[in-house]
């Protein structure tokens, strides 16, 4: 069993590019939904309302945890990814360097 991480960094990098493709999506998304229910919302009054406006904010906190750990992910393997990448080349590097 081989011991230690091997990480591809170019699918690190696209993973990293893809995750930061799909936040925009799902902003864009979550943006025209919350258009739609605004204006439904909108006309609703009293205990509904209330209740409406308190999972609404449980929702867009849950969203931004969301967000938050995506992005977190994301950035992550992308520093595990160019650490990898600095690496090897300063690896590559100091091979090459011996005189034989």
């Amino acid at each position: 069993m081989p011991e230690g991480i091997y990480i591809e960094h170019s699918q690190a990098r696209a993973f990293t590019e893809n995750v930061t493709v799909y936040i925009n999506r799902m902003e864009a998304v979550l943006t025209e939904l919350e258009g739609q229910l605004n204006a439904i919302a909108g006309q609703w009054f009293g205990a509904d309302k209330q209740v409406y406006d308190t999972v609404q904010r449980q929702w867009d906190a849950k969203v931004a945890e969301l967000r938050v750990a995506l992005g977190s992910h994301g950035q992550a393997l992308g520093e595990v990814s160019n650490t990898y990448v600095t690496t090897n080349n300063q690896n590559a590097e100091m091979i090459g360097s011996i005189k034989v």
